[in-house]
């Protein structure tokens, strides 16, 4: 039998000196000597409801385009300390809003009334928006004076925005085409960071596990606890948990997701890899406290998960031709499709587990395992 208990809170002198220095610049106690850079960008793409879900749940979409409406301080203005600079980095969604209400309306009118569309209506789901950003970066470090500095700090903060937002609302922040605007010679690549996996068109076809909805302030407080910082080498169960969230989320469907997902839950859980199929089950059951019907669904799931990481490893799976065109080989499209099965399973199952992290304002679990005397005395 495994349990989970609280770890003890140990205190970070490095988080307190830099939220100490966070109070001091609003207040206006920082000296004028070494002044504050500001750097004005745009980020541009698209950020798109489903179109072609014409079955989805309107309430749902409507949730959606009223979050980005609101603009909660937690999403408008994220801090990051790195080597001596203070940043801030402060967003204005307002242009979101109105393109998503644009495509909501679209959406109703495809379902109910596909004769009132207007000949140009998929150009609400193609256009573009232009998002302004403000980075303000108080000290200097041998880094701070490079133009790229700063652009640094932005993607870092819509990474974070990525999990806060999906975890409070899934599938609420789709970032896969975002990209900074071009400062330089060479272009920025997409964030390519989807919320696919999340879509409701999945939660609807999945019977278990079920995501809820979590305030955004409450998630963004228990995110602050478990990422705080710009690293790039996770350092604690949950945090590396989240990066194999960020590479599965950036995927397209590929093969090694299933391995992603499999990092991401022996993290989360603590077991080594590799290690007895039994050790997990029985570690995501006690967590999400699933009902006997689902505890079968998990069972299957992932074994399937479980057999597919180790043909993969091992040499033993039939890859699929990097082309992927169905078109001349069926077959193709099969084996595509039994990989984005596995991996939409996973993926909100690893979510799920986060959010229970989230409700509970755990930063860490350890679990253990107990020995009980058997009732076959007679």
């Amino acid at each position: 039998m495994y349990s989970a208990r609280w770890p003890n809170w140990r205190f970070n002198a490095d988080e307190n000196a830099s939220h100490f220095r966070r109070l001091t610049w609003a207040l206006g106690l920082v000296g004028s000597a070494m002044p504050t850079r500001i750097v004005a960008k745009s980020i541009l793409g698209r950020l798109a409801l489903n179109p072609d879900d014409e079955d989805g749940d309107l309430a749902y979409l409507e949730e959606i385009v009223a979050f980005w409406a609101r603009q909660d301080d937690c999403i408008a203005t994220r801090w990051a300390s790195h080597d001596g600079c203070d940043v801030v980095v402060r967003f204005d969604w307002s242009p979101v809003s109105p393109i998503l209400s644009q495509q909501l309306l679209m959406s109703k009118l495809l379902r109910h009334s596909p004769r009132e569309l207007p000949p140009d209506w998929w150009e609400a789901y193609s256009k573009e928006v232009v998002i302004p950003v403000t980075v303000e970066i108080d000290g200097r470090n041998k880094l701070s004076k490079h133009d790229w500095y700063p652009d640094f700090f932005i993607e870092n903060a819509l990474f974070d925005l990525f999990t806060v937002v999906n975890l409070a609302l899934p599938s609420a922040a789709d970032f896969n085409d975002l990209r900074l605007e071009q400062t330089g010679p060479t272009p920025h690549d997409p964030l390519s960071l989807s919320a696919y996996y999340l879509d409701d068109y999945f939660a609807r076809k999945l019977p278990w596990p079920k995501l809820t909805r979590i305030d955004v302030e409450v998630v963004d407080r228990w995110y602050k606890r478990v990422r705080n910082g710009v690293g790039q080498v996770p350092e604690t169960p949950v945090e590396r948990a989240i990066f194999a969230l960020w590479h599965v989320c950036r995927s397209s469907g590929r093969p090694e997701d299933i391995v992603w997902i499999f990092f991401g839950f022996e993290s989360l859980f603590q077991t080594r890899t590799g290690e007895n199929f039994n050790a997990l089950l029985d570690r995501i059951t006690l967590l999400l406290r699933p009902s006997d019907e689902q505890i079968k669904l998990l069972k299957k799931q992932l074994r399937s998960m479980y057999d597919h990481r180790s043909s993969f490893v091992h040499g033993g799976l039939q890859v699929i031709h990097p082309s992927h065109s169905d078109s001349i080989d069926p077959r193709a499209q099969a084996k595509y499709s039994d990989i984005v099965d596995l991996s939409v399973f996973g993926t909100r199952l690893l979510v799920a587990c986060l959010q229970r992290y989230v409700t509970e304002n755990w930063r860490a679990v350890a679990f253990k395992t107990s020995i009980e005397p058997s009732n076959d005395e007679a």
